[in-house]
């Protein structure tokens, strides 16, 4: 399992139809939406609880300070698709432990 993966499924991320925690996966093309999880690759989200599927404008971070931040807005504002961000290391930082 990629790092990454193991990083935000440690954290506080959710989806906003179902307020549910996520589970990331490596592969969102094994998720069957009928079932009653929720799940997400990073990018995609399914919600098999609220039986949707979107994207991460649809997940938030519940963060440290107590705040929350639309994934969406927070990958921006940290560079997540830049080569040479930190991003990672601004989701250990900033993100709730679940």
């Amino acid at each position: 399992m990629k790092e990454s993966i193991k990083l935000m499924n440690r954290k506080q991320v959710y989806s906003r139809p179902s307020d549910t925690l996520i589970t990331f996966v490596d592969d969102i093309d094994e998720i069957d939406m009928e079932g009653n999880g929720v799940y997400s690759d990073g990018v995609t989200l399914i919600d098999g609880i609220d039986h949707c599927e979107d994207d991460i404008s649809q997940m938030y971070f519940v963060l440290k300070n107590g705040g929350v931040a639309n994934c969406e807005d927070f990958y921006a504002e940290y560079g997540a698709y830049d080569k040479n961000s930190d991003f990672l290391e601004k989701i250990e930082e900033l993100v709730a432990d679940r």
